[in-house]
């Protein structure tokens, strides 16, 4: 065999190698965008439980999932201590009722609650994680929530573990149906410290 042979053998498997690599990354896709999420995309245009962005401590911020590094203007890391880190809460039409209610009732399948990560000098939001609710029997362990987590600019969903962070937290809070809401004045006085 000559050398221009070799040669074009070895071109010839390389482009079906990376046609193969091709294949397989389009068949596994890139993660989900939030954009192309046509239930989740607009949350926020739905009603806001918090007025505004909310204050919370860096270690309540963290929660659901800390977010990977993110650049932001004049800080190093989302994580610093000294930047102010906010949320906004909002729940599409079938949660907002029960979320500003007192008592913390079961939410109905189809209710969503979107908690959106802002930092200090940023409008848009860093990550974003929701709580699906879906019907009885779905996780039981989870109290039949699903949750999401997207993150970065533009925001892609993040792999959340099957939920087991989330799970963790959110199980225990049994009275309010698995949904925090300390930011809100109808719920303030509880004995939990979540915020969402």
């Amino acid at each position: 065999m000559t050398r221009l042979d070799r040669c074009k053998r070895f071109r010839a498997s390389r482009v079906l190698g990376l046609a193969l690599l091709v294949s397989a990354l389009a068949v596994q896709g890139e993660p989900q965008a939030l954009e192309r999420s046509s239930s989740l995309r607009d949350f926020a245009s739905w009603r806001e439980a918090t007025s505004g962005p909310y204050k919370v401590p860096q270690e309540l911020w963290t929660m659901c999932m800390p977010p990977t590094i993110v650049g932001h203007p004049g800080r190093r890391v989302a994580s610093d201590a000294d930047m102010d880190l906010s949320i906004r809460v909002y729940a599409n039409p079938k949660a907002y009722p029960l979320l500003r209610s007192p008592s913390g009732p079961k939410y109905p399948a189809g209710s969503i609650v979107a908690k959106a990560k802002l930092v200090e000098g940023s409008h848009r939001p860093v990550a974003v994680a929701f709580m699906i609710k879906h019907e009885a029997g779905y996780d039981p362990e989870a109290l039949d929530w699903e949750f999401l987590y997207f993150n970065g600019n533009p925001l892609h969903q993040v792999s959340v573990e099957d939920g087991v962070t989330c799970r963790g937290c959110h199980a225990t809070m049994k009275e309010g149906d698995g949904v925090f809401g300390n930011y809100l004045p109808e719920r303030q006085g509880g004995g939990s410290a979540g915020v969402k």
